[in-house]
């Protein structure tokens, strides 16, 4: 709970003028990380990087794991369906941590 709280402080603190000019609340307001995470962004923005590398090791020391799940589209924006979409990334992930799973439990085992 503590870690999800300081992400949103620093969400807000960091992305102000964007969650501002979108004149919606922060906990609804969003960014693709695609958007956030570009050249540019990273070249000008070097508070990003050192953000993101703290968080990262934020979550390393509590013990938790990232996993990026990403699905490429091939249909138009318009066309494409979704509900479909984040049903395949949920059943990505739910495969990438039941993997990660066994393995953890094969090596107490072995």
């Amino acid at each position: 709970m503590i870690l999800a709280l300081g992400f949103f402080k620093r969400k807000c603190e960091l992305l102000a003028f964007e969650i501002a000019r979108s004149q919606k609340h922060p906990a609804e307001w969003e960014k693709k990380g695609s958007s956030l995470f570009t050249t540019k962004n990273i070249t000008q923005y070097p508070e990003l990087i050192r953000f993101t590398n703290r968080f990262l090791n934020k979550i390393e020391r509590c013990g938790g794991h990232v996993i990026y799940v990403g699905i490429r589209k091939s249909a138009s924006s318009d066309e494409h369906d979704s509900q479909a979409l984040y049903r395949a990334v949920l059943r990505e992930t739910i495969k990438r941590v039941d993997q990660y799973c066994a393995r953890i439990v094969l090596k107490k085992l072995a």
